[in-house]
């Protein structure tokens, strides 16, 4: 594979999963345990809830392929929200209209798939309209022998003519239609709150989505239905709607582990190559790490057991010191970090440390890989803020760097390289995320610049009051106004802008951070006039952006 190939964007596969290749999907999709409920035809509602990035398109679509594999289904059919959008004023009716409105789309929308798919057209121009009463009739009943027995109407009615390929004759094409009565119909449908405002009518008009389709599948037999609802949009419509209560148990969330990453972007290579050059992994496994080798480059750092034996043997402190300040920090190529070495130690410094290592330092690399490619789980899980798409964008941006560079492999560097690009990338994406929840999202976010990256709580309430509060008031927060300023740090801690950290050892340089998705509920424990045990640190994804000082102590 030549370099251009090599780090074609394309190895990565599309950053949009559900508009992925089928084959390129298979390849790659991780399946987690908790897809299983997802995939079984016998819950016949579930919703995939999620943040941006997260995979509901990639879930919904990989469902969609499981369902065609079945003998029971007839079809699965994939619906935009948009295709579901309708022209009229509804400013003034109730949700049990609105739920209506709902299930007629829904309905006239399989309705009209499905008539395509056996050969059935329509006279008029417009689409099949189904009307309420029709769908109240097939309560309790297979859905698709229902509008098999509505097609029969119509066709005798004269309203309907056949495609060119299906013979004429009427009653043949009936009866070879109907044998595959009590198959199950599966309907995906994504993004339905994709233009979602906060405000009344929109609040009213996605929540009900919820309550109709749930309405439906109880109603009527035959009918699988997965939709998608995006975690921020959800808090809101949850608080309007109480009739979601009864939705939350077919909710799924979406979780990725570190480890996930790997396996996510190996898997794309791994796809890629199959699929492109198959040639070149004919002895390589989907699940074997040296898929990463045609497109990573190993990080060089020095080697910890090493670094040990200096203390063991009594190397001085100041030695100790320069080695330890070194240890942990990864160099895309070991010329770097001997050049780094040989700046910081003197020549018999040099000399101890490699006699201690029992190698010739000038001619051999003194260095330990922590861990197979972990320095790529580890930028991928962080930076990428836990979000699939946003970690295969930080592929792309440094691979870019890497042909600039003329190599054939990204390293450490490049992923370095494109950190400051990619940070703006995603506090834009932030701010489009959640700027229907927040006034004035963007003066509040900028209210961090150039600041420490960690706080205790009551530094962070005492922050945001002379920074934020004191210039624009106490902001409405999901259409309420906060009445304290613990309401922000919530709001801040649950769109993912800070996490909180827990200190594994008395220095505080070793940190465990806790993210909302794992714990929604720490900020409810915290009373911060009285406990500042607590510490927030602002994601590594915006401090590039919003110039966070690095290793600064906690403010």
């Amino acid at each position: 594979m030549s370099l251009e190939k090599l780090l074609d964007k394309r190895i990565f596969g599309n950053e949009a999963g559900g508009d992925e290749s089928p084959d390129m999907l298979k390849e790659y999709f991780i399946f987690k345990d908790e897809f299983e409920d997802f995939f079984d035809s016998q819950n016949k509602f579930m919703c995939v809830r999620s943040k941006k990035g997260m995979g509901k398109s990639t879930l919904l679509q990989m469902s969609r392929y499981k369902s065609e594999t079945q003998d029971n289904v007839f079809t699965s059919i994939f619906i935009e929200g948009h295709e579901l959008e309708t022209n009229g004023d509804f400013s003034n009716l109730n949700p049990n209209k609105y739920i209506s409105i709902w299930q007629q789309r829904i309905c006239s929308h399989i309705n009209n798939e499905i008539s395509n798919n056996i050969g059935f057209t329509f006279d008029q121009d417009e689409k099949d309209i189904m009307t309420n009463s029709e769908i109240q009739g097939f309560k309790k009943r297979n859905f698709f022998e229902s509008l098999l027995k509505r097609f029969e109407f119509k066709v005798k009615g004269n309203s309907i003519s056949l495609n060119d390929q299906i013979n004429a004759n009427n009653k043949s094409l009936l009866e070879r239609i109907s044998k595959k009565k009590s198959r199950l119909i599966w309907v995906f449908i994504d993004d339905i709150d994709a233009t979602f405002l906060n405000q009344s009518k929109d609040k009213l008009i996605v929540s009900t989505f919820y309550s109709a389709c749930r309405y439906l599948v109880r109603d009527i037999e035959g009918l699988v239905l997965r939709v998608s609802s995006r975690t921020n949009v959800w808090t809101i419509i949850k608080h309007f709607d109480e009739a979601l209560d009864k939705c939350e148990q077919y909710m799924i969330d979406i979780l990725w582990e570190k480890n996930d990453f790997k396996l996510l972007i190996r898997n794309k290579i791994y796809a890629y190559i199959k699929i492109n050059y198959p040639h070149k992994i004919k002895n390589i496994g989907k699940h074997d790490d040296e898929v990463l080798k045609f497109v990573f480059k190993h990080p060089f750092m020095l080697n910890i057991k090493d670094i040990r034996k200096v203390q063991e043997l009594g190397g001085s402190d100041k030695l100790l010191k320069k080695l330890n300040s070194m240890h942990g920090r990864m160099y895309h190529s070991f010329s770097v970090l001997k050049r780094t070495l040989e700046e910081r130690l003197t020549e018999s410094e040099l000399k101890i440390y490699g006699d201690i290592a029992l190698r010739n330092f000038h001619n051999k690399p003194v260095v330990l890989i922590r861990g197979k490619y972990g320095f790529l789980e580890n930028n991928l899980f962080e930076f990428s803020n836990r979000r699939p798409r946003w970690a295969v964008q930080l592929c792309y941006l440094s691979a870019k760097n890497a042909k600039k560079r003329q190599v054939l492999k990204i390293a450490s560097i490049d992923i370095d390289q494109a950190l400051p690009e990619f940070s703006k990338i995603r506090l834009a994406d932030l701010y489009k995320e959640h700027n229907h929840q927040f006034d004035k999202l963007q003066n509040l976010i900028e209210s961090f610049n150039y600041v420490n990256s960690k706080f205790y709580t009551h530094s962070l309430a005492d922050y945001l009051k002379k920074n934020f509060v004191s210039k624009h008031g106490m902001p409405k927060i999901d259409g309420i106004e906060a009445e304290r300023l613990i309401d922000i740090i919530e709001f801040l801690y649950r769109i993912d802008f800070i996490q909180k950290v827990e200190f594994q050892n008395d220095d505080n340089n070793t940190n465990r951070y806790i993210y909302f998705e794992k714990s929604p509920n720490e900020v409810s424990k915290i009373q911060y006039q009285e406990n500042n045990s607590f510490c927030w640190s602002i994601n590594k994804t915006y401090h590039h952006a919003l110039n966070v000082k690095k290793n600064s102590k906690i403010q």
